[in-house]
């Protein structure tokens, strides 16, 4: 019985999406860098430049099988417009 239980448990992990935006929110914005992205929940729901673009920070929730695969997730994610977001590496 408690095997079975073990199998239904599903993993969360809350995520950072720095999502790409033409029309920046706040007239007050962060200019970032590669090093900025280590301390990244300190711009969160902010405007940023990254790259010279235009970017939006939001937090967003994966659920994993295991707590294995959720550990091991990107934590940090870059959406430009009209592309697929890619994970980026975080350097420890």
């Amino acid at each position: 019985m408690e095997e079975e239980l073990m199998d239904n448990i599903l993993y969360e992990q809350v995520y950072y999406l720095i999502k790409e935006t033409k029309k920046p929110t706040y007239l007050d914005f962060y200019d970032l860098d590669d090093a900025d992205l280590k301390m990244i929940e300190c711009y969160l729901e902010q405007t940023i430049r990254y790259k010279n673009r235009w970017y939006f920070i939001t937090t967003k929730k994966q659920y994993f099988s295991n707590a294995e695969k959720r550990d091991t997730a990107p934590k940090i994610y870059l959406k430009n417009l009209y592309k697929k977001p890619i994970p980026i590496k975080e350097d420890k």
